[in-house]
């Protein structure tokens, strides 16, 4: 059942896509003119370049973000936590060859909050949750590129727990919740991932049966809306806004979380 569910939803998000709605704008006023539906070709054409315009000279998502990235405060205050829980998405699925080092993307500031809790929070766990984001799924080296970032960062590899095979957000809560140390149930766990991703995460953790959930946002991506001219920028991050929000709605229609903008998960 899981793994139909991420097939259909590659699916649909390969079609759904800004950069494919688009290319597909363009596609179908060159099948018009080809057609000779000049008034169509003309619309699709004229709609296709308006589109471009517009994200080339506004970063057009950061609307998008903003109300995701509101649901949680940055910097919550919080009772000491028996663990922290890091979604992965902030590394690079295939380190650069030959470099023998782990890589982080965009999303990365996760590890840079996660490493700082826990030198704040010496006594908690660290689990690390994320694998290969594919049908064929399995370990695809997160896992082992996320320890080596935290045991760099100064945390001792006995406090890390490590699970490597999570496709999706419903299986970081799932596979996640298995790995919970003795004693942690309750928690408080502290909940690291993207400040736009998180009211996904908390519903979906909530929903599989987490407790004591604390959010801790990092990576934040909303802000003033102002001309930079960058496409290739402001069209990965209108991917991205469009994506969280498709997967928050998909999500909530299959009954994999309990709430749209869900508020916390309390201890039992």
């Amino acid at each position: 059942m899981e793994t139909a569910f991420f097939a259909v939803s590659k699916l649909v998000w390969f079609v759904i896509r800004p950069e494919s709605l688009l290319f597909l704008s363009v596609a179908g006023s060159l099948l018009a003119l080809l057609l000779h539906r000049r008034k169509t070709a003309l619309w699709l054409g004229g709609f296709s370049l308006a589109a471009m315009v517009l994200i080339f000279a506004y970063p057009v998502a950061r609307p998008l973000y903003a109300p995701l990235e509101r649901q949680f405060a940055a910097r919550p205050v919080v009772e000491a936590p028996v663990g922290i829980i890091v979604l992965g998405g902030g590394e690079d699925h295939v380190p650069p060859l030959g470099r023998g080092t782990p890589s982080v993307n965009d999303a990365g500031e996760r590890y840079l909050a996660a490493i700082a809790l826990a030198r704040q929070y010496p006594d908690a766990w660290v689990m690390f949750t994320g694998g290969r984001a594919s049908l064929r799924g399995g370990p695809a080296g997160n896992a082992a590129q996320s320890a080596e970032i935290f045991v760099s960062g100064g945390i001792a590899r006995d406090r890390i727990v490590l699970e490597d095979s999570s496709r999706t957000t419903a299986e970081n809560a799932s596979k996640g919740l298995a790995l919970r140390p003795s004693g942690t149930e309750d928690g408080p766990w502290l909940l690291v991932t993207s400040a736009w991703h998180m009211p996904r995460a908390v519903g979906t953790l909530c929903a599989a049966g987490w407790s004591g959930l604390v959010p801790w946002p990092s990576d934040f991506r909303s802000g003033r809306l102002y001309p930079n001219w960058s496409f290739a920028n402001n069209l990965s991050e209108l991917n991205g806004a469009t994506k969280e929000w498709v997967g928050l709605l998909g999500y909530r229609l299959a009954g994999r979380t309990a709430e749209l903008m869900p508020k916390g998960c309390p201890p039992n």
